[in-house]
């Protein structure tokens, strides 16, 4: 009635624990890969600020201009040259920030609508530092939670093997005690 296993079987079962371990770690570990690409979507979120500066700066412009027009005409004619070289900077976001055909149109009317134009120019500023910055700092954290995440990981696949054999050993000694039992009992 002592049912024996080969020791085969045994191996096989420990062999697939680990097998099980390894990948369930792999899957949680594409996960943390995915996690990082949401940040990118909240950094517009962070954005915003640095886009309010900038129409701060542009107004420190004009006042600079008007500061020189104190003088009676010459500077006067300054300053209408400058306002038209304002909006042709901007012109250049407007046609990365604004999808296909509509910010073609966009771009020779820039010139006239000045909100236009400071939209355009937050959205450049949007698209230029979103990548750069945000990913390294976000990355450096997230490499220490996986060096940590690892390091648990790593602790519990140990354990797991530590109590796997602990019950294959007790088990083979259940066994072994067990087929001693029948054997006393069955030569009585």
């Amino acid at each position: 009635m002592v049912i024996m296993e080969p020791p085969l079987s045994r191996l096989v079962l420990l062999s697939l624990c680990l097998l099980f371990t390894i990948f369930t770690d792999l899957v949680e570990s594409q996960s943390f890969n995915r996690r990082p690409t949401p940040p990118p979507s909240r950094s517009p979120f962070s954005h915003p600020p640095p886009p309010s500066r900038t129409p701060p700066y542009s107004p420190l412009r004009p006042p600079a201009a008007p500061s020189r027009p104190g003088p009676p005409s010459g500077p006067a004619a300054p300053s209408r040259p400058a306002a038209p070289s304002r909006p042709a900077a901007p012109s250049r976001p407007a046609a990365p920030s604004r999808p296909g055909a509509p910010s073609r149109p966009a771009a020779p009317f820039s010139a006239q609508p000045r909100p236009i134009n400071q939209k355009d120019k937050t959205n450049s500023h949007r698209a230029q530092p979103q990548p750069p910055p945000p990913p390294h700092s976000r990355d450096h954290k997230v490499n220490i939670g996986k060096k940590i995440g690892l390091l648990f990981t790593g602790i519990v696949i140990i354990l797991q093997v530590g109590v796997v054999g602990f019950l294959v050993f007790k088990r083979r000694q259940l066994l072994k005690v067990k087929g001693a039992y029948e054997t006393c009992s069955s030569s009585s």
